[in-house]
């Protein structure tokens, strides 16, 4: 039985690491599978005798070291944590494939992390299969540019995607884009995709069952609201405050999060108390269950745009417009039909109240069938990797 270990970092929200989830529980049937957690501590997991869950905890503490590019610190900390991981994982046992979640696309600041694993890995497997799993990344320009018109920060830019093709030239033998090539391609999000063409697959969506849910006949009177991890989208939950007591037919649900300011949960708590169609839920563990009895869900455009699809549940989506992967991912996903959009216009009570009524009485429609067998697909690619990677080092030693 072949052996691999997964390792997801995460900062904030949790799309990464159900993600990774997703993937590991598809390849526990035939694989033994450990799951590195790099990130905040979430009791999101799933039990299988192939499968062990391991997590190194995120500090609060490291975040502003990471966003403020603090070297000195960061790496202090970066060395406690290893010394952790090296306590409680055995890399003594072989192991077949190691995947690294969005690196060496994004998170570099834990790239040094993540080779520590992969060089003690490699002391008992030389020929080990190293894979980037990529979600898609985020754009080399900003949203309706060509590459002819150059940012403020393309040289900087231009310096981290050197490094990234550096790396995966010297490290990797593959890279996974858990993405449908129809909604977007990796050409589009890196710029030195020619490079590395031989190294791609497109796996599609990673979504737990690869089957699209027909749109339900029962679904209730209720409206869910969730913003993520929480950090975004204040000025969207703002205004539907104002607009709840104005829909009194409709039950509104707002999931908060760890991540949410503290006052701001206090005022959507005080608010609750004072409307009887407004509920506040916390964290969902049966969140693709609970979209598909509401009428609508309102979110950002990040991970959630493949629940709403798979779930095929009505959907208004706000862009986070400092996120360019937002800004473009739920500007094609309202192009086909998925989902509309609610714009910064839109945020006053009254547009966004007939934009909620608009779209309740006229949900949007699909015009396009995505692909959400990427736990299925990558699983295959995985296997083929880690084959070629053995008959390969088979016909060096002959």
């Amino acid at each position: 039985m072949m052996r691999g270990l997964i390792y997801c970092v995460h900062l904030y929200g949790i799309g990464h690491l159900k993600r990774m989830l997703s993937l590991a529980e598809g390849l526990v049937e035939d694989c033994e599978i450990t799951l590195i957690q790099a990130g905040r501590n979430e009791k999101v997991t799933f039990l299988h005798p192939n499968f062990r869950h391991i997590g190194i905890p995120l500090p609060r503490s490291m975040i502003p070291f990471i966003t403020n590019n603090e070297a000195a610190s960061f790496e202090k900390l970066m060395k406690i944590r290893r010394r952790q991981l090296f306590t409680v994982m055995d890399f003594s046992r072989h192991y077949d494939f190691f995947i690294t979640e969005q690196i060496p696309f994004t998170k570099l600041a834990f790239l040094c992390e993540a080779y520590s694993i992969m060089n003690a890995l490699k002391i008992k497997n030389p020929n080990l299969a190293m894979i980037s799993s990529n979600k898609g990344g985020a754009p080399f320009n900003e949203p309706g540019k060509s590459r002819s018109q150059p940012r403020k920060d393309e040289q900087l830019l231009k310096t981290l995607w050197e490094s990234t093709l550096k790396e995966l030239r010297a490290n990797y033998d593959k890279v996974l884009v858990h993405v449908d090539p129809q909604i977007t391609t990796l050409d589009e999000t890196f710029v030195y995709f020619d490079e590395i063409r031989e190294m791609v697959e497109y796996t599609g969506y990673i979504y737990p069952c690869s089957e699209k849910f027909a749109s339900s006949k029962k679904r209730k009177k209720e409206i869910l609201i969730t913003t993520g991890s929480g950090i975004k989208g204040v000025p969207l939950l703002l205004s539907l405050l104002n607009v709840v007591p104005n829909i009194p037919e409709y039950n509104f649900q707002f999931v908060i999060t760890p991540e949410m300011n503290r006052d701001f949960v206090e005022l959507l708590h005080r608010e609750s108390e004072k409307l009887s169609n407004m509920q506040i839920v916390s964290f969902l563990d049966n969140f693709d269950e609970k979209l598909r009895e509401s009428s609508l869900a309102i979110t950002l455009a990040g991970s959630t745009l493949i629940n709403l699809y798979a779930t095929s549940t009505p959907a208004l989506v706000y862009r986070d417009l400092f996120d360019r992967g937002q800004v473009v991912q739920g500007q094609k996903f309202a192009d086909h039909g998925i989902v509309n959009l609610i714009n910064e216009q839109d945020l006053s009570p009254d547009k966004l109240k007939n934009l909620i009524l608009e779209t309740l009485q006229n949900p949007p429609k699909s015009d396009i069938d995505l692909n959400i067998a990427g736990v299925e697909n990558s699983k295959q690619a995985i296997m083929k990797t880690v084959q070629e990677k053995r008959q390969s080092a088979n016909q060096k030693s002959v």
